[in-house]
């Protein structure tokens, strides 16, 4: 009896396996013969403009993406983009310099103009570069600006000499000695008068960069408000360190 029911469990068991196999092909079969049916060309027509609009979406939300970037982008994230895009082009044009074995830093490669360019442009990098510690007070750096400052004042008088023949005998010393027989155009006081207005403006204006720290405690509305309280921390602070104290515990009377 034993064996008769083991023999009656697989025959079950190779009819179930047999349907199963069966099935898939039939569905596969049904697919097949639903791909081979033409498609409505309404129903294509539908599928093309979805298909349209699906990528119309994409492209909408990568441009909306780059112009909220672009709005937002602070000077300081634009400089560094612009600092990393020139790096990557340096270390670009030294790995194909060191391929070719020649010396990167030569300008024996490039062409006499765009040499020149370069020598200019480093030149006027360093003229116009900021002077940093106690440079700031030399001889030098004081001359510059003054310099600086009469640029565009010799630019309008270029190659304007009053009198060639008292050029020889000038003495410095006697400048403003002639009972005002020197007589100054009203049209230069007026540009020396707007040279220091702008002058003023300009220091208005200028302010260091400091570090911002974030994890600071935020007493102020405004930078003007943000330096008196310090200011006003420097003069009274070991003075009222008592009361703050007691002031952030609770206990204060």
């Amino acid at each position: 009896r034993i064996r008769i029911r083991i023999s009656s469990d697989r025959r079950n068991n190779d009819s179930n396996n047999k349907q199963q196999q069966q099935q898939p092909q039939s569905s596969s079969s049904k697919k097949d013969e639903t791909s081979s049916v033409p498609m409505d060309p309404f129903k294509q027509k539908l599928l093309r403009l979805q298909m349209k609009r699906n990528e119309a979406r994409k492209l909408n939300k990568s441009a909306m993406v780059e112009e909220y970037n672009k709005l937002n982008e602070t000077k300081f994230e634009v400089s560094t983009q612009k600092k990393q895009k020139h790096e990557q082009k340096v270390k670009k044009r030294q790995r194909e310099f060191m391929q070719t074995e020649r010396d990167p830093n030569s300008m024996l490669y490039e062409s006499a103009e765009f040499a020149q360019t370069a020598q200019q442009k480093k030149k006027q990098k360093l003229d116009n570069a900021a002077p940093f510690g106690w440079n700031v007070f030399n001889a030098d750096t004081l001359y510059s600006a003054y310099n600086k400052r009469i640029k565009n004042h010799n630019k309008r008088n270029a190659g304007f000499i009053r009198d060639t023949k008292t050029l020889s005998n000038a003495d410095s010393l006697d400048y403003a000695q002639n009972d005002g027989q020197d007589h100054i155009s009203e049209e230069n006081v007026e540009h020396m008068v707007n040279e220091l207005n702008e002058q003023i403006g300009k220091r208005k204006k200028f302010q260091r960069r400091r570090t911002h720290y974030q994890e600071a405690d935020v007493s102020y509305i405004n930078k003007r408000n943000m330096v008196f309280n310090k200011k006003v921390d420097r003069a009274y602070s070991k003075y009222t360190a008592e009361i703050r104290a007691n002031l952030e515990r609770g206990t204060a009377l």
